[in-house]
């Protein structure tokens, strides 16, 4: 995604297999998703993750690392972001509701995402569990905040494990209290020596089996996967006095220090695989879910991400798929079930295996589709597809078995910008083919209006057809509410007419839409595109009218570039309007009456509209504005009147350039410090490659607009000046170009010998003023 928009960049987090999320009763713990630039939070697996990197094949192709988000339309279409254009497609299935206050929109703005959530507040049933497992509550928390590598393994990894002790009728209160302290000495157990954890010395043998699986996991932590696959249970300790004499030490030790000491030799462990036979029903099912964690772990640990000569080991991966396999057969609803399934994505996605992690995700938007999950658990999903499935295999039969993942494929494939396509084969090539070979999966899948579309848009982005489009659209609409994939139909229908010049129809059919068009995304983006109707029908007017559909401040803002000057003045006396738009309404106002050299227009403005009522104006093109010059000059109501009078004025000239040169943009001085410019959100980036022959951008006054350095060059070019108003127009006009070369007075691109003879001139004819001994060098 390299191109740059008005939304804010933001790191994208690489989500790892998101509905790998462990479920409310598991024992295994979850990751915290950083929340970047003030987006909602999301959870994720580390431990079921170690690979977070994104990989190259990212939705949006060359996204690489530090990836920038798409600003999205609402409506289906190429250069939104991937994860907008997925999400869009559920919103027709009723697997998510958009929250959209503006557009451009970010994908992530789901309605049912809770603000400033924090995965890591402890919630009170943990302080309760501990008290009632005798875990002192200071204990408790100081270790519930882990760090590093280790902040996956926290509270909520504890809690199920300490519910299920709690009810425990069989195990003494002092086992309990043993084994809820070991499990909570876990948290801080990251990549230390498994043997620092030695088996807990429980005093049933109810208890052993919890016992024997915490070092169990003390060794998974640690990284020590091979002693956990054997399956040969080990052989006791010794119970010699010597040995209950080092482990009555050992105890000493960890009751003293908080941690137990080191030990030569490590203590036999309990393998999962031995754990997976256990007569405890909760232990077996973790030991056998557990094993096949271990073989994916072990799988990858000679495999880096970006090292060609590396790869995970296929054995190792096949025997994590068939565990996991065999974990479901006998737990199909079982505690880590849905965390299993997710699994076989991360497996798939290492083994390169694309058929089979095309039909997981399938299978995975299928679910969603009977039952929504919640808004944080699909926003990691959408994360996760965004960095883990490739969309540009759409030329194999195989990526077609996702009707919705091979749509958003598409539409990324359709992108005019060739930095945005990484598919081996020009979109034209394959598409249209295999849109023709795949219409019955689309159907059978109940997505014919899908495909329907896909073909539509690939007619008018791809083909360029608009007529074809119209024509294939002239139907009657319906009287229900319009789902995104029939708005995003009549979208393209009326931008079709537009294309052909019928911008009287284009108008005529989104101001139908409104009432058939519900949703806050749908309704914004009518506004947007009824104003930009507007603005190539020259009625912005229509826009700040007391009755006007288009209510959107930034709507609002973002037309007042184009305004005439009449339209402006209306605007400053509109009390309906925000104070904000009338005051940048008369800046703009202000600011293109001095460019446009429109001295009395802009003395008349300054004395009917005083600045005062305009929040900030008064310093910016008012009463008390002050700009600099190295020159003696009047305030500028005074230069105003003294260039109506004398308009020909060097002296009063030179203070003109000075003016404009630092005067900036009305936008610049919004008062809430916002850009309103949105330059790079134009209807003719709805339409490929921007053509069809919209007007171009430019405000609605008439004539040249003028710069710093057309002022100048006037005073230079004056027949019969040679007085020191002359130097200091050279002078002036070379400082514009220090030190970088560029123009900092305008967009004037002067030749380097212009600026060289500029230079001899000031040097020689002029070479007793103050500012020829000023100027040392030119640029």
């Amino acid at each position: 995604m390299k191109q740059r928009f008005y939304v804010k960049p933001r790191r994208l987090s690489c989500g790892s297999f998101a509905s790998q999320q462990i479920p409310e009763n598991s024992e295994l713990p979850k990751r915290r998703q950083s929340n970047l630039h003030g987006f909602p939070t999301a959870l994720m697996t580390t431990v079921l993750w170690l690979i977070s990197t994104p990989v190259h094949a990212c939705s949006d192709p060359g996204c690489g690392d530090w990836c920038e988000e798409l600003p999205s339309a609402y409506f289906i279409r190429p250069l939104n972001d991937s994860r907008t254009n997925l999400a869009l497609i559920l919103e027709d299935s009723q697997v998510l509701h958009y929250k959209v206050e503006d557009i451009p929109f970010s994908y992530h703005a789901f309605a049912d995402i809770p603000a400033n959530t924090q995965e890591n507040d402890i919630p009170p049933e943990f302080t309760e569990l501990a008290l009632s497992l005798g875990v002192s509550q200071a204990t408790a928390v100081s270790q519930a905040e882990p760090e590093g590598r280790c902040i996956s393994n926290n509270y909520q990894a504890i809690l199920p494990f300490w519910r299920l002790l709690h009810a425990a009728k069989d195990i003494s209160a002092s086992d309990k209290q043993l084994l809820a302290q070991e499990r909570l000495r876990l948290l801080s157990f990251c990549e230390k020596a498994a043997d620092s954890l030695p088996v807990l010395a429980v005093s049933s043998e109810a208890a052993k089996p919890y016992a024997d699986y915490l070092h169990a996991a003390a060794y998974f932590y640690a990284g020590k996967f091979d002693a956990l696959t054997k399956d040969i249970e080990p052989t006791p300790e010794p119970k010699s006095w010597f040995q209950q004499v080092i482990r009555s030490i050992q105890d000493w030790w960890t009751t003293l220090f908080g941690n137990p000491p080191p030990i030569v030799n490590a203590p036999p462990v309990v393998s999962f695989k031995v754990l997976s036979t256990s007569s405890q029903a909760w232990v077996k099912e973790t030991a056998i879910y557990m094993l096949g964690r271990v073989y994916l772990n072990q799988a990858q640990k000679n495999f880096q991400l970006y090292s060609e000569n590396s790869k995970p080991d296929s054995q190792l991966l096949a025997q994590a798929r068939d565990q996991f396999k065999t974990y479901l057969a006998a737990y199909p609803q079982g505690l880590y079930a849905q965390s299993a399934r997710g699994l076989f994505r991360k497996i798939y996605w290492l083994d390169n295996n694309y058929a089979d992690l095309t039909l997981t995700y399938n299978n995975q938007l299928l679910s969603f589709q009977q039952q929504a999950p919640a808004a944080e658990e699909l926003l990691r999903f959408v994360d996760e597809l965004e960095t883990k499935y490739a969309l540009n295999h759409l030329d194999e039969a195989a990526a077609w078995n996702s009707p919705i993942l091979a749509t958003v494929g598409a539409f990324v494939a359709m992108r005019p910008d060739p930095n945005h396509i990484s598919t081996a084969k020009p979109v034209e090539s394959y598409l249209a083919v295999a849109l023709q070979a795949h219409k019955d999966g689309y159907t059978q899948a109940g997505l014919a209006a899908l495909h329907d579309y896909l073909a539509l848009a690939y007619r008018f982005y791809s083909e360029r057809d608009f007529a074809t489009v119209i024509q294939l659209t002239n139907q009657p609409m319906t009287e229900t509410a319009l789902s995104n994939t029939e708005f995003s139909t009549q979208v393209l229908r009326g931008l079709s007419l537009g294309a052909l010049g019928q911008w009287d129809k284009t108008e005529k059919l989104w101001l139908e839409l409104f009432p058939r068009s519900p949703k806050s995304g749908q309704q914004i983006q009518l506004q947007w595109l009824l104003a930009m109707t507007w603005r190539q029908e020259d009625q912005l007017n229509n826009i700040y009218a007391a009755n006007s559909p288009t209510k959107n401040q930034k709507i609002h803002d973002f037309f007042i570039e184009f305004a005439s000057p009449a339209l402006l003045e209306t605007i400053l006396v509109n009390q309906q309007l925000n104070p904000a738009t009338r005051t940048l309404a008369y800046r703009t106002l202000l600011t293109n009456l001095l460019t446009h050299r429109q001295y009395a227009e802009f003395l008349r403005i300054a004395k009917r509209y005083p600045d005062t009522q305009f929040e900030g104006s008064q310093y910016y093109v008012g009463s008390q504005f002050k700009y600099y010059s190295e020159n003696t000059c009047p305030n500028l109501l005074a230069l105003m009147g003294g260039l109506l009078k004398t308009p020909t004025s060097p002296t009063l000239l030179n203070c003109y350039g000075d003016l404009i040169a630092q005067l900036g943009s009305p936008s610049s001085a919004y008062p809430s410090g916002e850009d309103t410019a949105l330059s790079s959100y134009t209807l003719k980036s709805y339409y490929p490659d921007g053509q069809t022959g919209l007007k171009k951008g430019g405000d609605g006054f008439k004539g040249k607009a003028y710069s710093g350095m057309d002022l100048y060059r006037e005073v230079i070019d004056q027949q019969g000046n040679k007085g020191d108003a002359k130097a200091y127009a050279l002078h002036s006009a070379l400082t514009c170009f220090a030190t970088t070369g560029y123009n900092h007075c305008g967009i004037e691109d002067i030749p380097i010998k212009q600026r060289a003879a500029w230079f001899r001139l000031l040097k020689t004819v002029y070479k007793d003023t103050i500012w020829a001994k000023q100027q040392k060098y030119y640029w």
